[in-house]
Order: C-alpha cells, then structure tokens, then sequence
C-alpha cells in the first residue's frame, strides 16, 4: 500500500508548509523521493529537524529545519490552558488533537502550525537554489505522516517537552492519562440552552450518506502495532481485520434492510412518540407513549430499537412522529458509517478502575461531520434525559444526536461481531460492548 501523508487534520495543518510555492514541479517530485523511502533519517532536537535524503548524489544530502521556538512565558500559558480543557489533554494524550488547540494557541498569539514555507528556516545541501527544494519537500511530507502518529510533535517542534512540563506541575504523562480519561457519567452533561424542539422540520433534512469514503485504513494506521495494553500480537492487525469485517457486514445489513419487502408496519404505531432516558446506572431505557394502547402489543425494547426501526417502510416515514423518524436517521447513519469505518473507540472509566469503550463517529472527517451537523439538527432536543440530582425531574442531555448514534454505533459494533470470533480481553473490551477491570491501563 503507497505511503500516505496527511492522513489526520493536524497532519494537514502541517502540509500547509507546502503552499504557495513558486517550484510547483518540486512538490511531486519531494512527495515522489518521500514515497521511495529516500529519506533515510530525521532526527528532532527541541525545534531543530535534521535529516538525509537520498538523492541523485553519492552521499545523501543533509536538510536543515528550523521552526519558531516558543517563550517559555508563553508555553506555561499554553501548558496550564491545556490543563484547564480535560478533553483536549485527554484526547492528546491518546495521540489526538482537538481542533480546540488552535483556538488556545491564537488567544496566546501562538501560531502552532505552518501556513506557508517561510514559516521556517530551511536549508539543504543540494545544488538546487530552490526553497523549498524536493529534498525539503520529502521531509515535511514525511514529518506530516509523523506528526500523524503523533500529535507530539506539534509541540515539540516549537521547543516544548511536553512531559517535562506536566512534571513540572506535578503531573506524569502516565498519570496524566489514567486522570483525563473521562468518566463514562461525565459525558452526559445538561443542556445550557434548551431550544423549541419544532424548530426543524425533520423530514425536510436529508442525512447524505453517498459522500462518505472508506477511512478504514488511515484510521489503523494511526495506531501503534505493539501498544502497552497488548501483549498477544500485533494489535494494529487484529484491529484491521475487525474493522474490515464489521465494514463489510454492515454494508450486507444496509442491502438486507433495503431489499426487505416486509416492512414492520406494526413494530411501531404512528402516534408513537419515543423517549429515550438514563436510569440511575446511566443505561439507556426506551419508552413508548401512545394513544393507542393494546395489552398484545410487544414494545420495542432499546437494545432492540436500533435493529427493528430500520425494517419501518420509509415511504410513509414522513407520517410518523418526529421522534420516530430521528431515531430511524440515526439507526442508518450508525450503520453506513460503520460500513464506511468512519467510527473510532472511545475510553471511558466507569469508576473503580473498571474501563468501557463506547463507539463514536470519526468527526476528523469533514463528510462524517457533516453528517453528525444534520442530525443534530433535525433530533429534538428533549428525545434523550438524565435525572435531576435536585429533584424527580427528567433534565435535558447536551447534543442528544451523538449520544444516541454512540448507543447505536456501538450496539452495532457488538452485535456484528459476534458474527466472528471471541477475542483476548482487551479485544473483547473494544469490540464485545462490555466493561472489564484493569489495574492499570
């Protein structure tokens, strides 16, 4: 498989050193010589990257990268506004950046990407006068495909040691990953700003799931192939297999779905009205309200709303009510972006060292985002609540659309799998929606 560059957002923000260039020839020719493997080495020194690049010479030549190296006024600033932001140490510490980085790095006057070649100072021994020439080109290609690996990097490069700081504030970044994994009751906040849950009309929204790519491979090749947590093999291949199964089962289910011919008319009634509400143990609990009442009449239960709610005859899906059919929207949705891989696993601590991994959608991809954008629209905010801690009142879940496709993805994710075999436990714990308890992690 050729070498890919730029795979995340941040490894994109990086590549932007490559724009506007006059040397529009240079740029192919450095991606070709980073494709080849003809850089042989780079080494990264506090905001130094020093580098060989094979070229048509005997010896290989030696690149020179120098970029701004951050005050120390400013990067303890930058340090403790991370820190005050969980999620974002949290998902930087499992290789990850929140866009939110670069909202902080500009309130600090801080730019920590590139936005042209001229943004560092590079040299390269080669006789081509050109800046940057294919040999400065092949390594921030390269770099890119670092950077992807790990965000880091990011830091690094602007002469910040990241651990070195977290220590210096009392903090490892061991520690610092066992204390920012968010608990699973912390991702279920109140809404701030309830609003008239009419406001969009559903059926007027169209969820388009045509634009989305497979994102399979660039997503395995972020993670590491031997992580700490895993010890039978190579993990990266496990993974890969799973996820290239659960895409292809997925997509078996979306043609199975669309060429039923025996819609479940009766699975729901159209003055059914779903709600959807988190019992003291934070699982998720289905209610049917109706006007219509039948003592022979099944419910649907959650576990099985996801499943059944597809087999609905769409053509009348428009009659039923908003709930239902958000519900429908984000059942499909779940299901055509696992088909897609455009999911990724989320850690979440349950207390008392037990750990579950909840499935959520890959937002780093503009087409999955927009997707998540439409379904946030058009599900009415009041589908999904918490109970009040003051009172017996139900209160409003913040972005009920992304806990809701979660639930889903993750049923699915668990429910698909069951199709392959079992699996170590850490395997289990990604893939089986089930929680396990580790003494360290």
């Amino acid at each position: 498989m050729a070498a890919s560059f730029g795979l995340t957002w941040w490894g994109k923000q990086w590549l932007n050193a490559l724009s506007n260039i006059d040397y529009s020839n240079r740029l192919p020719r450095g991606e070709s010589y980073a494709r080849k493997g003809n850089v042989v080495s780079i080494d990264i020194s506090g905001n130094t990257i020093l580098a060989k690049v094979k070229g048509t010479g005997v010896k290989p030549y030696t690149v020179s990268i120098l970029s701004p190296r951050f005050q120390q006024v400013k990067i303890d600033k930058l340090v403790d506004k991370i820190l005050e932001h969980p999620i974002v140490l949290s998902q930087l510490l499992n290789r990850e950046l929140n866009p939110m980085i670069i909202d902080i790095c500009d309130s600090l006057g801080m730019q920590i990407f590139p936005d042209t070649w001229r943004y560092f100072t590079m040299s390269c021994s080669c006789p081509d006068d050109a800046v940057p020439c294919k040999h400065l080109a092949a390594v921030i290609y390269m770099l890119s495909r670092e950077i992807d690996n790990n965000p880091f990097l990011v830091f690094t490069i602007h002469g910040i040691d990241f651990d070195k700081e977290l220590k210096a504030r009392g903090l490892s970044l061991g520690q610092a990953k066992m204390e920012n994994i968010p608990s699973y009751k912390s991702l279920f906040e109140p809404r701030k700003e309830p609003k008239d849950v009419k406001a969009v009309d559903n059926n007027d929204v169209v969820v388009d799931f045509s634009r989305l790519r497979d994102i399979t491979d660039p997503l395995v090749s972020i993670l590491e192939p031997n992580p700490p947590f895993y010890i039978n093999g190579d993990f990266q291949k496990v993974y890969h297999e799973v996820m290239k199964n659960l895409a292809q089962a997925a997509g078996f289910f979306l043609k199975e779905v669309k060429e039923s011919e025996s819609p479940a008319t009766e699975f729901l009634l159209k003055d059914d009205v779903l709600h959807v509400h988190l019992d003291k143990n934070y699982d998720f609990v289905l209610t049917v309200n109706s006007v219509e009442k039948k003592k022979s009449r099944v419910y649907p239960t959650m576990e099985k709303l996801p499943i059944n709610i597809l087999y609905l005859n769409v053509d009348y899906l428009d009659e039923y009510d908003v709930t239902v059919s958000s519900m429908y929207k984000l059942s499909m949705a779940a299901l055509n972006l696992l088909a897609n891989g455009c999911v990724i696993p989320q850690l979440v601590s349950l207390g008392k060292n037990e750990y579950y991994i909840r499935w959520i959608p890959a937002v780093l991809d503009n087409e999955v985002k927009v997707i998540v954008e439409t379904l946030r629209k058009i599900v009415p905010d009041d589908i999904l609540t918490i109970p009040s801690v003051k009172d017996k009142n139900e209160i409003e879940v913040e972005d009920a659309a992304t806990h809701l496709l979660s639930y889903m993805i993750t049923g699915f994710v668990s429910g698909l799998t069951q199709l392959f075999y079992p699996f170590y436990k850490v395997c289990r714990l990604f893939f089986e929606d089930d929680s396990f308890t580790f003494s360290s992690i």
